[in-house]
C-alpha cells in the first residue's frame, strides 16, 4: 500500500484522490453538521486533504442520502459562529498504550493545585487547621471567620473532607459554599 507523507507541502498543494478514508468522512460529518448554513468552501477547510470541488460533491450526496436540506446558493445566509469545534480523533484511530501507575500518578499531580480558593456568601466560614466544624459558623456578630475570597494553602487529600464539610454547611445553615483552584 502506497502511502504519502504528511507534510506542509502535502496539505497545501497535493490533493488526496481516490476512496474517502474514515478520516476524511468523519472531518466532513462534523464540519456539516456543525454549519448547517456554511459555504461548501468554508466546510473544505475542515478536510485539509480534499479539494473544495471534492467536498462539495462528496457532501452533497451525503446530504442527499441522510435526507438534509440542501444547503442554500447564496452565500448572504451564513454567518461565522463564534463558537470553536474541537476535531477531536475517537479513541480507535488514535493509537496509545495504557499509562503505568506512576504515569498516571504523575499526570494527575500536574493538575492537582495546592492553593484553593473558598468562597462563601455571608457568613464566612473559620478554618482550624485544614479542618471545619459547623460551630465555627460565623453569626455575623463578631467576625471570627475567614473573609470570603481568601485563599488558603490546602494539602489535595483535605480536599475531599472539606468538600463534605462544605456542602453539610450548604444545606444546614444555608451558607452559599463553593471550593475554586488557584492557578499557582
Amino acid at each position: 500500500m502506497h502511502t504519502m507523507p504528511m507534510t506542509a507541502a502535502y496539505f497545501c498543494g497535493n490533493r488526496h484522490k481516490g476512496s474517502w478514508s474514515a478520516l476524511e468522512d468523519m472531518q466532513l460529518n462534523i464540519a456539516m453538521v456543525t454549519m448547517p448554513r456554511a459555504p461548501w468552501r468554508r466546510v473544505a477547510q475542515c478536510v485539509p486533504t480534499r479539494s473544495t470541488t471534492q467536498v462539495r460533491i462528496r457532501g452533497l450526496r451525503l446530504e442527499r442520502l441522510a435526507g438534509l436540506p440542501p444547503r442554500p446558493r447564496l452565500q448572504t445566509s451564513f454567518k461565522e459562529s463564534d463558537t470553536t469545534v474541537d476535531m477531536a480523533l475517537p479513541d480507535s484511530l488514535v493509537p496509545h498504550t495504557p499509562w503505568s501507575d506512576d504515569e498516571a500518578q504523575d499526570l494527575v499531580s500536574t493538575f492537582t493545585p495546592a492553593q484553593w480558593k473558598i468562597v462563601t456568601a455571608w457568613p464566612p466560614v473559620k478554618l482550624l487547621d485544614g479542618t471545619l466544624e459547623e460551630k465555627d459558623v460565623n453569626d455575623g456578630s463578631i467576625n471570627h471567620g475567614i473573609p470570603p475570597d481568601e485563599p488558603w494553602l490546602l494539602q489535595s487529600s483535605e480536599l475531599d473532607e472539606l468538600w463534605e464539610a462544605l456542602l453539610e454547611l450548604e444545606v444546614e445553615d444555608h451558607v452559599l459554599v463553593k471550593i475554586e483552584p488557584i492557578e499557582v
